[in-house]
């Protein structure tokens, strides 16, 4: 069996209930509420931090800021640590990373330096 598509969206500065989906009458989101209607939509989620380097270091490897290594912007991810493209590499799905990262900097152009 074949496992099911996944893909991971976040979008910067935008709480739960900014989506005309959610309820919002002040804003049009047609293409992130057609989204919403065929996937999971997190309607209690909470960001581990107000910088952005911390709070995309959480993404990619499930932790807090703090044993991530990223408590600030500028800094690098404790080595070792397993990231989201590496595990679902490992569990057979194909994995991209695309759009902001910069944790510490920009992702190299080679695909094959970009763990995951």
């Amino acid at each position: 069996m074949q496992p099911p598509n996944v893909i991971f969206l976040c979008t910067d500065q935008q709480r739960a209930g900014d989506l005309s989906c959610a309820g919002n009458r002040y804003v049009a989101t047609p293409n992130m509420d057609a989204i919403a209607s065929r996937g999971v939509r997190f309607e209690r989620s909470y960001c581990t931090s107000p910088l952005c380097s911390p709070a995309r270091a959480s993404h990619v490897t499930g932790r807090m800021p703090l044993p991530s290594g990223v408590t600030t912007n500028h800094q690098s991810l404790l080595p070792g640590l397993p990231l989201l493209g590496e595990v679902m590499s490992a569990g057979g799905y194909q994995t991209r990373w695309v759009g902001k990262w910069h944790v510490p900097h920009e992702y190299p152009l080679e695909l094959d330096a970009i763990p995951g």
